[in-house]
């Protein structure tokens, strides 16, 4: 898999809600199965994603993102990613 995949996207109608909804999919799901360095640096990236999309997107007013924080879970209580 890479390749580019903004394109696939830039033409989907989506709003801001739809990459905040989808970001907190993914945190959830990352929190109940993982833990540890890897799986918050998963969620950085997935924020990261999310914002820039949204961004290109023209959906941001400003330079301040979705306003979004990620919730990381203490390690140690799910399984870890290495």
């Amino acid at each position: 898999m890479g390749g580019a995949p903004f394109p696939k996207h830039a033409v989907l109608l989506v709003r801001k809600e739809h990459f905040a909804h989808w970001l907190e999919l993914f945190v959830e799901t990352m929190n109940a199965h993982f833990a540890g360095p890897k799986a918050e640096e998963a969620q950085g990236r997935a924020a990261s994603i999310a914002d820039t999309f949204a961004q290109r997107m023209g959906l941001l007013k400003d330079a301040s993102g979705l306003g979004l924080s990620i919730p990381v879970r203490p390690s140690g209580s799910r399984s870890r990613i290495r």
